[in-house]
């Protein structure tokens, strides 16, 4: 291998392992993932001013979305990007996820791309995501302190936030999180 090819190589781990972008600011929570400091205390019961879940989102096709309408079940908050590596490495083990947990989790994707429409739709066909996905909002990247993606939210079936994840994840970790809730 050259070493230009090396060095580019390094480059790529680097940068699937810390997301598509840096996260200047973030703190390691005890799970040594990346804990954005904007977000509520976590288990704090999400408010109508400040939950993430109150929040509307607009549809690929322009209707307007309550994110609160997935109250009841664990939410998995998919912030991403049809550009990002990292993104497209988590998206199918959201996707095994939403098959396996179909009765009690629902898996939200919003995308953050500055695309048309039919890219993005381009995007969910080829991957076969089997979740909905809505447009990212500003409120809501401001809200989570979105400083790189992919950035994922694990909120239970009372909309409390209860872990943040900034980078690539395992589904191993998703799970764990997943099964505390269910217990």
């Amino acid at each position: 291998m050259s070493r230009i090819s090396s060095c580019g190589l390094g480059i790529m781990v680097i940068g699937l392992l810390a997301g598509c972008q840096a996260q200047p600011g973030s703190a390691k929570n005890k799970a040594g993932s990346q804990a954005v400091q904007a977000l509520p205390d976590k288990g704090s019961p999400v408010q109508a001013s400040q939950g993430i879940l109150d929040f509307k989102v607009k549809s690929l096709e322009g209707d307007m979305v309550y994110l609160k309408k997935y109250l009841g079940k664990i939410v998995m908050l998919d912030l991403f990007a049809t550009w990002c590596p990292p993104c497209k490495q988590e998206i199918p083990l959201f996707i095994e996820l939403q098959k396996e947990y179909q009765d009690s989790l629902v898996v939200v994707g919003l995308s953050y791309d500055q695309t048309t429409k039919d890219k993005v739709q381009a995007f969910i066909k080829k991957l076969k995501i089997n979740y909905p996905v809505y447009w990212g909002s500003q409120e809501i990247a401001k809200q989570v302190g979105l400083r790189g993606i992919p950035h994922t939210l694990v909120i239970d079936q009372a909309g409390r936030i209860v872990s943040s994840y900034v980078g690539y994840r395992p589904k191993e970790v998703f799970e764990a999180d997943i099964k505390k809730l269910l217990k």
